[in-house]
Parts: structure tokens; sequence; C-alpha cells
């Protein structure tokens, strides 16, 4: 978690802390330790509206219904669910599971036939985003990215040669032979598919 706060910026960090009652007491933690690091003069206020004559808010009192609460992933497995919760959970970051915004994935006993939304106070969604893309896996079977065909590639309407490559469909058995690629130009819209070879008209 202490990595992730040392690359945001002071307005960031002021942000994140104006809102520390929605994070575990672990990021607190790493965050108070960021704010001393710096020699900020930031505090952490320990509920929403810091009640002056109240008792402040605990963890068994903290209710997620009371907050604005923003998507940050569609889980569509248990697998995919304990993987984006568990990243989160390890931040320190809150994050709420399901129509019912369970905190724990085994509570939940529905379908993911449709996806499954998991949730953060809506302060901390930039937070998650960023914790995903520092810690979530690369998939080692993802394939590469496809490569556009070699040679000059003109518009079939306009015959501009601003032409960009969008994607490749490959053939059944997997291999390049009778592979299509799909095309667009900037200049006229025009879009198009074909196996690679301009034909000339």
């Amino acid at each position: 978690m202490q990595e992730v706060y040392a690359r945001m910026s002071e307005d960031e960090l002021e942000k994140v802390a104006g809102e520390a009652y929605g994070l575990t007491d672990i990021a607190k933690q790493a965050l108070e330790a960021e704010i001393r690091t710096r020699r900020l003069d930031i505090s952490l206020p320990q509920s929403p509206q810091e009640p002056v004559e109240e008792e402040p808010i605990g963890e068994a009192e903290f209710d997620p219904a009371n907050f604005e609460l923003a998507e940050v992933r569609t889980a569509w497995d248990a697998a995919d669910a304990r993987m984006a919760k568990g990243i989160l959970d390890a931040a320190g970051i809150r994050s709420y599971f399901g129509p019912d915004n369970l905190e724990s994935i085994d509570e939940y006993k529905g379908s993911y036939a449709r996806g499954v939304k998991l949730r953060v106070l809506s302060e901390h969604q930039q937070l998650a985003y960023r914790t995903f893309a520092q810690r979530w896996p690369e998939d080692p079977n993802r394939e590469p990215e496809p490569e556009p065909p070699e040679g000059e590639i003109r518009c079939p309407k306009c015959r501009s040669d601003e032409v960009v490559f969008e994607s490749i469909e490959r053939a059944a058995d997997g291999s390049d032979v009778d592979s299509r690629y799909n095309w667009h130009c900037d200049n006229c819209g025009h879009q198009w598919q074909d196996d690679g070879v301009e034909k000339v008209p």
C-alpha cells in the first residue's frame, strides 16, 4: 500500500486523507507514514462530518449504504471476484460485493451470469483503479497483439494512406492462412475487411 501512496501528488494524498474514515487501519497507517515522510500538514478525519460531541464511527458501525459507492469491476465468476476483492483488501481499500454490498465473497449466493459488481466509496474509485493497474497479475495465456501485414495499405474507397489496422480474425485452425484483417480509414471513415493484400481497382 505504501508504494501506491508514494506515487500520489500532494493534492491526491489530501483528497484520500479527507476520506480516510473509509480505509482500513493498515491503509490509514500507510497513508499517515507517507504524510509524515513528506512533512505535510494533513490530518485524517475519523468520521465523515467530524461531529464535535459524538463518538467517532467505529468499524462495526460503518454502513456502506450511507455512502455513495462507485463500481470498479464486474466479476464474471467467483475466482475473478476473489482476485479483485483480495487486491483491494491487501491495499486497505474497503470494497463491497453484489447488490447487498457484501464484505465477503463467500456470502454471495447468487449467479454470475450477468456479472456482479464490486464497489468502493466513490472517493476511492481512482485509487482502486490505480491499485488494480499495479497489482493485477498478467495473463500468461494472453495472445500477443496481432501484427498488420507488411506493405502499403490504402483505403479502397478514397485511396488515402491514413489507414488504421484494428484487428485480425484468424482461421479456425489458428493459422495465418485465410486470416482476415479489419481496417478503418481516418480520412473518410470507411471500414473494411480483407486478407491483407491490397486489391488494385
